[in-house]
This record gives structure tokens, sequence and C-alpha cells, in this order.
């Protein structure tokens, strides 16, 4: 009977003891795929570059900007500058006159956005926006932010937006640039509005591909940007440097026109981190 409670403490201490040290080899593994990790992680990613003029777009978002301090994103001079002006038909940006005044002061070029919705109708939304944006004010053309279609059937939302749009080009004279996400793009925009310049936002690998072929102009390549002077992100945006700088002037000043010309010739690398 001692013999055979030896054999089967053994053949115990045998397997626990395997156990004990697969556990161990397993736990030791861990701590080396954990390692390489964290260092991999801490690692800069390569960018990717797009060669074309730097600029930011803004709103009550970004809190008070320090507009003093607002000079470049990485490397890449900022040059122009997108500022929220309102909202459907009765929101107006609290910090809009704030940010307009200052970079316009600072030597950007300014352009001012409206972003539109499906809960009132164009015509109440464009007065909402001529009575904001003062024409005489605006360096660019004005841009209109389309980022849903919740309220109208299509037929609906597409009248509407051709009416603001009209308006629009009927009281600043020139047709407003069109903003918005690939993905809305491709799935409400596709092979409609093919005469107007396209602010596309899209974020990660490659570059903007829109279904219907249509090209863009100015591409918003993250949402995450850090600039001196702006708490927390900011989108940061380049102009398509197959395009002419020069379509985005609401009004051909020569300083500004000059400025931009100076730009088409040493386009700034845009540094766009893959993730």
């Amino acid at each position: 009977m001692k013999k055979f409670l030896s054999i089967i403490l053994s053949l115990l201490f045998l397997l626990f003891s395997s156990n004990v040290d697969a556990r161990k080899r397993k736990h030791h593994h861990h701590r080396i795929v954990k390692k390489y990790i964290q260092i991999a992680e801490r690692m800069p990613v390569p960018p990717r570059i797009v060669e074309g003029v730097c600029g930011i777009d803004v709103s009550h978002y970004q809190g008070t900007i320090d507009w003093d301090k607002v000079t470049h994103y990485e490397n890449n001079p900022i040059k122009f500058v997108y500022v929220k002006a309102t909202e459907g038909s009765n929101i107006k940006d609290e910090c809009y006159e704030r940010n307009l005044t200052l970079a316009k002061e600072k030597g950007l070029l300014v352009g001012s956005y409206h972003y539109f919705t499906s809960r009132s109708s164009a015509e109440e939304q464009f007065e909402n926006f001529k009575q904001t944006a003062n024409k005489e004010r605006q360096d660019l053309i004005p841009v209109v932010d389309i980022e849903e279609c919740r309220y109208w059937t299509s037929d609906v939302f597409h009248k509407n937006l051709q009416v603001f749009l009209n308006e629009v080009e009927a009281h600043y004279g020139k047709k407003p640039v069109i903003y918005t996400y690939a993905s809305f793009y491709n799935h409400y925009l596709v092979d409609r509005y093919k005469d107007y310049k396209i602010f596309i936002a899209q974020y990660g690998e490659g570059n903007p591909e829109l279904s219907d072929g249509n090209n863009w102009h100015i591409w918003q390549f993250t949402r995450r940007g850090r600039i001196d002077g702006i708490r927390g992100n900011v989108d940061v945006n380049a102009i398509n440097p197959g395009c002419d700088n020069k379509d985005i002037l609401l009004n051909n000043q020569p300083d500004a026109k000059e400025s931009v010309e100076k730009k088409e010739l040493v386009p700034n690398p845009v540094p766009v981190p893959v993730s």
C-alpha cells in the first residue's frame, strides 16, 4: 500500500511540476510579447505625404484660440482658415466673429461655412448665413457643410440643397464649396453637383476617391491635428495640388492672389499619420 501511494504521489508531483513550468513559460512569453508591443507603439509611424497648401477649419468646439500662435501644423505653414458661421435657420456660432476677425488680422485667408440641416427650409438657412457671414469680409468662397439627411426624403433634400447653393452663388458671386464625408458623398451626392468644388473629409490610409470619379479640391485628412494656440484637436486640410488654388478665392484681391500663386510654386508637404 505504501509503495502504491508513493507511486501516485510521484506521478502527481511530476504532473504538477510540468504544469507549473508550462505556466511559467506562458507567462514569460506574454511578458515578451507585451514588451515588444509597447516598443512598437512608441515607434514613430511613417507618414504619408500629401503635397498641398495647408489650412484648418474651426468652430466654437476649439474654444478661445490664441491666433498669434497658430502658424504651423507639423512643419507646414497654415495658409487658410474656414470658420463656422451658422447652422440651420437660427444658430450662429458663438466664436465666429472673434475667429474671423483675429484670423484675418493674422494675415490668413479666411472663409466661412454653414452647417446645412434637414430641419429647416433652405431659404431660412440662407438668410441666417447671409446675415452672419458678411460678403465683404470673406477671402474664400463659402463652404456648405453637408452631413445629414434625416428628416427629408431624398427628393426634398436635393431640392432644398440646390436652392441653398443657388442662393449662396447669387449673393456671394461664386458657387459654394461642398464639404462632406466620403461615405456621405458616395451615398447621397454621387453623380450630382459636379459643377461644385468638393471639400472631402476622409481619415486613415489612402487619398480620397469618389465613386463617381469626381475630383476633390480640398481634403480634410485629419480631425486630430495638434496646433499651438488651439486647445485639443482641430481639423487640418490640404488643397489638392492638381487643382488651381486661386479657385477658392472669393474675390481676386491682388494681395491674396499673389500669396496663393506663390504657394502654388512651392507646395507644402503635409505629413499625414497612417491610422
